[in-house]
């Protein structure tokens, strides 16, 4: 994973992408502002092909044995879609990873050891539906 980074506010990326919001009339830049101030999934900057790649370690089992992929992946708040430690372990209706000009989600089938990654530089992109579509097409 050479293109995944903590985000630093004053930091010139090379071909790093710009946010944009829908305001229902027009795209707009979204707002600058201090990524690294939310801390956790809201300041990671990434790539579709270092998520693959990560994806790929982490249901290898050479990031995490299974004992700690077990525990990591069993809900802790099931009245929650679901949540495990720091994942849905389903696909929740609702919520996914979307900040200030950015959506995003990655998704993994573990029957079929697939991962759906999609990222946006558009804030608010119904990525979960994206998500549902793309699962239909597989299916």
């Amino acid at each position: 994973m050479e293109n995944t980074s903590v985000a630093r506010f004053r930091t010139v990326l090379y071909e790093r992408a710009e946010g944009y919001a829908n305001t229902r009339k027009e795209v707009i830049n979204a707002p600058p502002w201090d990524q690294s101030i939310v801390k956790g999934s809201g300041d990671m900057i990434s790539t579709v092909e270092d998520l693959f790649l990560f994806s790929r370690a982490l249901f290898s089992n050479k990031l995490l044995s299974a004992k700690y992929m077990e525990i990591m992946f069993t809900p802790s708040l099931p009245e929650k879609d679901n949540y495990a430690y720091g994942w849905f372990v389903s696909l929740p209706d609702k919520h996914t990873g979307s900040i200030n000009g950015f959506s995003a989600i990655l998704t993994h089938l573990t029957d079929d050891n697939c991962t759906i990654t999609i990222l946006s530089n558009l804030h608010g992109v119904k990525t979960i539906g994206i998500t549902k579509d793309i699962k239909k097409i597989i299916y």
